[in-house]
């Protein structure tokens, strides 16, 4: 057999190599590389595991921190091309030792204390599903510009699809913004307290929210003086930040309907996040996007600002 050449450079076939932080070998079966993961994940877990104990040390929102901060990026790095492994009975039991460890150390339970009551205390799923979610969002951004027909994991596609052109998807490719026609005034607490609200005086003030609960998820806003309300739902897939903008949104295009000129109009939202969003130079969630260009046709013959 001839030996393979790129650019006049032999290359040797090899069993096993790493590519990215991808462990890949020549079968595809991804059992090295979970495997490999975990090792490290438990490294990890353990360097960090030195400071402290049941009855001291740091404080158990900082291990959690850990485990959302870093091991679990480390873990779900690469999900979409091995993450349909995770549902093999082989690799499961490698992927639960990590979670249980780390949610040991976050309660400071006993050996004895069931994994699934400390899933259920702590809010967190199987480290399996939070692979496969993670897998899922990947393939929702990548399936937005190519065509995806061509899929290691088949189930992803069948479930993930009719699901996308029923609903569409969020996501979208990054669009920067240098500048924005509308203010962003993020008070802290105390300085409501102090008076700070006055600034809402002398204009047109909106009171917007967004909730969610088994069934549902609705938007809502309401306009201070003319007791103008506006409600809507939104699929039940859509997230508390989603319905939260899209309240901004709609009360914008009520007021753009309305023909509200040369006025200072002020829009109250509780969400940090929100408010964040919409102040960043980058937005990659199309609900983030119309939420902009609905309050920018709306400051171009207004004052607006976001509280």
């Amino acid at each position: 057999m001839e030996k393979l050449q790129l650019h006049k450079v032999s290359l040797k076939l090899v069993k096993e190599i790493k590519y990215l932080g991808v462990t890949l070998k020549n079968r595809l079966n991804w059992g090295k590389h979970i495997k490999d993961k975990c090792e490290k994940a438990i490294g990890t877990f353990w360097a960090y595991r030195r400071a402290f104990g049941n009855p001291w040390g740091p404080e158990p929102d900082k291990v959690r921190w850990l485990y959302d901060a870093i091991i679990k990026p480390r873990l779900t790095h690469g999900a979409l091309v091995w993450g349909h492994k995770c549902e093999l009975k082989t690799l499961t039991g490698a992927l639960d030792r990590v979670q249980r460890l780390v949610m040991g150390g976050i309660t400071g339970s006993m050996r004895t204390t069931p994994t699934v009551v400390m899933e259920k205390l702590l809010e967190l799923p199987p480290l399996g599903k939070i692979i496969r979610s993670n897998a899922c969002r990947t393939f929702c951004r990548i399936a937005e510009s190519l065509n995806c027909s061509n899929f290691e994991d088949a189930a992803l596609p069948e479930r993930v699809m009719p699901l996308m052109e029923e609903i569409g998807c969020d996501r979208m490719a990054n669009r920067i913004y240098f500048s924005k026609p509308f203010s962003i005034v993020i008070l802290e607490r105390k300085e409501w307290k102090t008076g700070s609200h006055e600034l809402l005086e002398n204009s047109v003030v909106w009171f917007t929210d967004g909730s969610k609960n088994e069934n549902s998820v609705g938007a809502g806003a309401w306009e201070k003086g003319d007791a103008q309300e506006i409600v809507c739902s939104l699929d039940h897939h859509a997230t508390v930040f989603q319905a939260e903008i899209r309240a901004i949104t709609e009360a914008a295009k009520w007021l753009l309907k309305r023909g509200t000129g040369q006025r200072t109009v002020s829009f109250c939202s509780d969400s940090r996040a929100v408010l964040m969003a919409l102040d960043s130079i980058s937005i990659s969630s199309k609900e983030v996007l119309r939420c902009r260009q609905a309050l920018e046709s709306l400051a171009k013959h207004n004052a607006v600002r976001l509280v």
